[in-house]
């Protein structure tokens, strides 16, 4: 399981929880953005494998100003070097979240 927590600041971290549902459950830190990078207000995410190597990855679709939204993967949220990838743009004025739904898996 990976849960995304927000620090002062626009600081997002996303971290790992290991053994759930059986066992002492662990936590892990996985990735951190940075101060003022990223702002779990404009992110909408959802869990899958999105690169087909059956890991766990998380898909978010990010919200920038003038109508313009991006999807990061975070490819093998539980492996040792999580980082986002650009995997789609829609480019200004192309995506306005207001005509959108929550992503479905």
């Amino acid at each position: 399981m990976a849960s995304f927590y927000q620090y002062p600041g626009y600081d997002t971290g996303l971290w790992t929880f290991h053994g759930v549902g059986g066992g002492p459950v662990t936590t892990k830190p996985a990735w951190r953005s940075g101060p003022g990078q990223w702002d779990t207000g404009r992110a909408k995410t959802v869990g899958g494998d999105f690169n087909g190597d059956g890991k766990a990855d998380i898909a978010a679709f990010y919200e920038y100003a003038d109508a313009q939204t991006k999807i990061y993967v975070f490819d093998d949220v539980n492996g040792p070097n999580v980082k986002p990838r650009l995997a789609w743009d829609s480019g200004k004025g192309n995506w306005a979240w207001s005509n959108g739904t929550t992503p479905l898996s």
